[in-house]
């Protein structure tokens, strides 16, 4: 989502006002007619993504949709900061050694990365931009401001009274003056355009990951930054992700040590910052994401696979040493920097001894269990369980649920379909699990399609599969071992559902749209944008597509009909409300059946151009999902249950 600043409510609203007064003023006047153009479609953009990004957060639907994964670890006296979605958790010790959750506050963005100027923390926090908290109050957080920044806040590290934060959708670098630690300031920004995904300090110069190479530069007091160098990394994946590729850098002087996703791990030799040298490379390790250094030991977050270990005693040849038994893409040392790994994910997060051979857990945190998706078949009910996995369960007489067994993935379970004898497991933690059903009372992974990217919703189409994830859509066909990439559509907002009809694709976006694409070959295009809801679309959180027409949610509780019979241009019918965030539709050309988060599983009839409400089950918890078999109604909830009602007749 393009962060657009932090404004709530009628703050918001006084903005846009302001906004749309000043271009009125210049219309006006002395615009010209091009001029014109430009400005009313940048104005008009603008408040669509701030005005999308407020309804997002006041409805509740993004934390939902990301789950608490654990994006940010990070030490402080007495305790360990966690970001947990969009909030930040202060964890204490307790008297068994195990982590308590002793504090929590709301930040409004996903907490990626934290530096502390006591008794201040900084908070690199997404799409809100630099948070700043004040722990001057055990065991109280208390969010003391929120600046807006031209990207998405990825990475920040603090510096006597400077801060740089490292921006992603082409954000750049942007330096803050924090002499007066409440009130940041902004003194530079360089890079604009490109991504920085992490920062170092080498004595007085700054390191920085940016897009596809890292940069040297030396900040200065006053003015822009001089440039020392620049190291451009080498590209040998065939990946190529919608999103740009993670990156996290360490430092050991004179020594580099970075990973690069698909690329692998790089050293580069900084003895002399003017002309960095890399050293030597691992590859061909799986997608490393974070790296974490102790000693002449690394751990690596890979993104679908366990934290790998590599021996760094010769910087000329790293050695591959293993794997921890966790999945961690966020790697921090402990308070002891010589002892603890902070190991976190869309579990939770873990804390491990690295004085020990091999190293030893020693205490976790899980985060709360919820069912995303369900599937009935049979006797046999597959739960995708969030960081919990895939669970099947057995149908019991009584009507009562047993697990029988589970899949751990890498991160959370979110959609499930059955594909034949397979079963497709979206993961948002970057990829599309495919597990085989020859014995359909314990699924076996077959294959982990590693995308690189989020992946909501995953389809059969033609001679290949079809997954949203990213900031678009992405087509697989198959390939020795697997799947291989045959094209990509980038996307005007995050795509968290999709379905087909004939060689259409429909996608519903996070920005308030449904895009409208066409399968030609194995090469996916682009054809039109429907938008349900003006003046000001509301976030699209689910869709489902039976002849010839399709039924749309929105994270305003709003359910929209369109008729598909002519696919140049699908008519918007009907629309009705359902009173919450709509999560999961299971549709099937006349009846629609609705997991509307905190109002329940509702039905809804679809006859002609009418939707009408036929009946409404309070679950008593959030729905994540819904499942149909011919005689019950499945629906998943936020609290990790499967609980069923009668089919209506």
């Amino acid at each position: 989502m393009t962060p657009s600043g932090n404004l709530p409510g009628g703050a918001a609203r006084r903005a846009f006002l302001l906004l749309w007064a000043a271009a009125a003023l210049c219309l006006a006047t002395s615009c010209n007619p091009e001029q014109k153009a430009r400005i009313e479609a940048g104005l008009q953009q603008r408040a669509q993504r701030a005005m999308t990004k407020w309804l997002i957060l006041r409805s509740g639907a993004l934390p939902e949709l990301w789950g608490e994964i654990c994006a940010m670890l990070y030490p402080v006296p007495g305790g360990i900061l966690a970001g947990l979605g969009f909030d930040v958790g202060l964890f204490r010790t307790g008297p068994d050694g195990s982590p308590t959750l002793s504090a929590r506050a709301e930040v409004g963005g996903i907490v990626h990365d934290a530096a502390a100027a006591p008794p201040y923390v900084y908070l690199a926090a997404g799409s809100t931009g630099l948070g700043v908290l004040d722990l001057r109050q055990p065991d109280r957080i208390r969010s003391a401001v929120n600046l807006g920044v031209p990207g998405y806040a990825l990475v920040v590290r603090v510096k006597g009274t400077r801060a740089f934060v490292g921006l992603k959708e082409g954000g750049g670098l942007v330096g803050l003056d924090i002499s007066r630690p409440d009130k940041p300031s902004v003194s530079f920004s360089i890079w604009r355009g490109e991504d920085v995904s992490d920062i170092e300090f080498l004595g007085p110069y700054v390191v920085a990951a940016v897009s596809n190479r890292v940069e040297i530069i030396s900040p200065s007091e006053a003015g822009a930054p001089k440039q020392i160098s620049r190291f451009p990394l080498p590209r040998r994946s065939a990946i190529e992700p919608i999103d740009p590729l993670p990156r996290d850098l360490v430092l050991n002087p004179p020594y580099l040590y970075g990973v690069n996703g698909a690329d692998g791990l790089f050293v580069l030799d900084l003895s002399d910052p003017t002309r960095p040298r890399q050293v030597s490379e691992l590859t061909d390790r799986g997608f490393l994401e974070s790296i974490a250094l102790f000693g002449a030991k690394a751990f690596v977050g890979r993104k679908t696979e366990h934290v790998g270990i590599v021996d760094l005693s010769d910087p000329h040849r790293p050695t591959w040493k293993g794997t921890l038994p966790v999945f961690g893409r966020t790697l921090n040392s402990g308070a002891s920097a010589d002892e603890l790994l902070l190991a976190g994910g869309a579990k939770g997060w873990s804390i491990f001894d690295t004085r020990r051979d091999p190293p030893a857990r020693v205490a976790s945190y899980t985060l709360p269990p919820r069912a995303y998706d369900v599937l009935p078949d049979g006797e046999r009910i597959y739960v995708a369980s969030g960081p919990l996995g895939i669970k099947t369960l057995r149908r019991e007489a009584d009507g009562s649920n047993t697990e029988i067994a589970r899949i751990e993935t890498a991160g959370n379970s979110r959609h499930l379909r059955r594909v034949g004898q397979d079963l497709w497991v979206s993961d948002t933690n970057g990829g599309l699990v495919i597990a085989s059903l020859e014995d359909p009372d314990h699924p076996a992974v077959r294959t982990y399609l590693n995308t690189g990217n989020h992946v909501w919703s995953s389809l059969p189409l033609g001679s290949g599969l079809l997954m949203a994830g990213g900031r678009g859509l992405s087509f697989f066909v198959p390939a020795p071992g697997g799947f291989s990439l045959a094209s990509e559509l980038p996307l005007d907002g995050y795509p968290v559902d999709i379905d087909a009809h004939e060689d259409r694709v429909y996608a519903a976006l996070i920005s308030g749209r449904v895009a409208v694409g066409r399968l030609e070959g194995s090469s996916l295009r682009w054809i039109r944008d429907l938008i349900p809801s003006k003046p000001i679309p509301r976030p699209c959180t689910a869709l489902s597509v039976a002849e010839g027409r399709m039924i749309v949610g929105d994270a305003k509780g709003r359910v929209y009909l369109y008729d598909l019979r002519n696919p140049e241009e699908p008519k918007l019918v009907a629309k009705t409300r359902v009173g919450a965030t709509v999560f999961d539709i299971e549709f099937d050309g006349r009846e629609a059946w609705v997991a509307a988060h905190k109002a329940g599983l509702i039905e809804i009839e679809a006859i002609e151009n009418t939707l009408n409400t036929s009946h409404r089950f309070m679950i008593g918890q959030t729905v994540l999902g819904v499942g149909l078999s011919d005689s019950e109604v499945f629906a998943a909830t936020g609290d990790g249950r499967v609980v069923s009602v009668p089919r209506p007749q």
